[in-house]
Formats: C-alpha cells, structure tokens, sequence
C-alpha cells in the first residue's frame, strides 16, 4: 500500500466529513478518482457496505486494510469524532511514509551495485571463458606444461565471483520477499530500529488517546508486530500489566530490543502513558531522520566504492589470464 496515497486519502476524507459529506458518498467520490489497486478495492467495498446498511464498525472488520487504521477509526466512530481522528491516522502515515521513503533509498544503491556487478561478471566470464576455450582448442594440448594452469582451473577463477555475487544477490532479495528477514533487520539495523521504535511508540500513544485502554494498545501492537522481535517483549508488558505493575520501567525490565533511553522516557511521565510514548516516539523520530540523512549522504560513495573495487579485483586476474595466454600462443 502507498502509505503516502493513503494518508492524503484519509485527510481528504476527514475534510469532507467535517464539511457534512456523508462518509460512504465521500468514499465514493475519492475511490472515483483514485488509480486501479486494492484500497481502491478496499474503499468501493466499504461504500457499498455502508450504502447497504451495515454498521461502520461492522463493515471495517471485513476490509483488508491496516489493523492499526481499523481499531483507530473503530474508535473515532464509538468517540463520536470521526474526522479528527481521521487527520490524526493521516499525519500518522505521512510520518510512516516518510521516514519508510527515506530507508527504502538507502536499499536502492546497494541493489543498484548488486544488479550492476553481476551483470558484469557474467559479461566478463563468458567472454574470457571462450577466449580461454579457443585458444584451448588453438593449441590441441592433452597435457600441460610444468606449472601451467589447467583451463577448468581457470574457468572456475573466472565463475566463482558470478556465484558470490549472485549469492548475495539472492539474499538481498530474499530480504524485500520474506516477513522474518525485513522484521529482524527493522528491529536491528541503525535508523530502521529507531524509526520502528518511533511508529509504535506513536501508535500506542495514539490509540491511548483516544479511548483505547493501554492493555489493549500494547495487544493490537503485540499483533500488528506478529512474527517480529517485538512480539515476545510487548506480550511480556501485557502480561506484567495484568499482574498489577504500573511504572513503565518495571513492565520493561529484561528486555533487549527497547533501549534503555525509550524505557526512561516513557518512565519520565509516570502513569501518563500518552506523553510518555509521545515524547519517546518524537525523539526516536528524530533519532531516525538524523541517522538517515547520514547513511543516505554515506551510502552513495561507498556504494560508488564498492562498485569500483569488484570491477578492479574481476578485471585485473581476468587481464593476467587473458595475457598469460596470449603469450602463450606466442611462445609455441
């Protein structure tokens, strides 16, 4: 889902309901003008279930759209403030999209780099295998001089950087397919982890705010973070909450993936649980935005860098056979 597309989604939205616009009439006129997809899909469904009746709460429950988004609109409906929450879920996901457009860059230089050295491998494999191959056949040679390298060998030099680089290749699209691998390195790599902090930070707050009881934040956050690091130290806040603790910090104790600064600025509002997980979530926001800008203005170089380096360490032992064997041919 374009979570950018989404968010003008909902600030129009809750515009036109502040404006006295009916909401499956509003939906209507939105999902008119909206590209081919499955909100659209999403939104046209939920227009015609509202026109049929059924109750909005009702209705959300049966649409593929983000748990998050369902329980908070569930909530403007029950608080009689659709709208406002309506432009709160928007600012929400403009956040989301920001910070998720900033770290999907820092991913596209090293893809980039990837794409480039393996196609360039493969280019110069094959045409230095077949140079190989003919001069091989050139010379008709059964045997082999003392200390000549034997054609396999050399082929085998030439192909083994095809198979690294395809390798690491493979793994870095297995991160962008597979749920587990995008989870942990969220939960793990610097600026993906404290962006992460910041969203559940702020969805918490946000779902506190506005009705919701902190029991049942930290269990739609526990399941929206179902499969992750998280699942296991949010449940551990749950189950410590129900037995009766109420400083935040003693619901964090023993866990690894909250650093010990979210836990103390969390703490810092005592039971106010909604301007602790603001505070905590506005200073990992930044947190995040600064490592970002970093790694954006450090991964180009090294990507460039890198790039240089593989081209330099193929071509050079490529050069010496090709040569070693033209010198070769001239020797007989």
């Amino acid at each position: 889902m374009n979570l950018d597309e989404f968010a003008f989604l909902n600030q129009q939205l809750g515009g036109m309901l502040q404006s006295g616009i009916p909401l499956e009439g509003a939906l209507g006129q939105l999902s008119a003008d909206m590209r081919k997809g499955r909100l659209r899909d999403e939104l046209r469904a939920l227009e015609q279930d509202l026109a049929n009746g059924t109750p909005l709460s009702q209705a959300l429950s049966k649409r593929r759209l983000p748990r998050f988004y369902i329980q908070m609109l569930k909530m403007g409906v029950a608080g009689n403030n659709l709208p406002r929450v309506l432009n709160i879920v928007a600012d929400y996901y403009h956040k989301a999209n920001s910070l998720r457009s900033r770290l999907k860059t820092i991913l596209i230089y090293p893809g980039i780099v990837l794409v480039v050295s393996l196609a360039l491998s493969i280019a110069l494999a094959l045409m230095y295998g077949y140079v190989l191959e003919e001069s091989a056949e050139a010379l008709g040679q059964s045997g082999l001089r003392p200390g000549e390298v034997s054609p396999s060998f050399r082929l085998i030099t030439l192909w083994y950087p095809v198979v690294l680089i395809g390798t690491v290749f493979m793994l870095f699209v297995a991160v962008w397919i597979f749920g587990g691998f995008r989870h942990w390195l969220r939960w793990h790599l610097p600026g993906f982890k404290d962006a992460t902090i910041s969203q559940t930070a702020s969805g918490i707050a946000l779902m506190i705010e506005n009705g919701s009881t902190f029991s049942h934040s930290l269990e739609l956050a526990r399941e929206i973070e179902a499969d992750s690091p998280a699942q296991k130290e949010l449940t551990a806040w749950q189950t410590r909450l129900a037995e009766g603790h109420k400083q935040f910090r003693d619901l964090a104790v023993g866990g690894k993936l909250f650093p010990p600064l979210f836990i103390w600025l969390v703490s810092g509002s005592g039971e106010d649980w909604v301007s602790g997980f603001k505070h905590a979530a506005e200073v990992y926001y930044a947190r995040a935005v600064y490592k970002v800008e970093l790694m954006l203005y450090a991964v180009l170089p090294i990507a460039i860098l890198s790039l240089g380096i593989l081209i330099v360490t193929q071509v050079i032992p490529m050069v010496r056979i090709f040569f070693g064997a033209m010198q070769f041919l001239g020797g007989e």
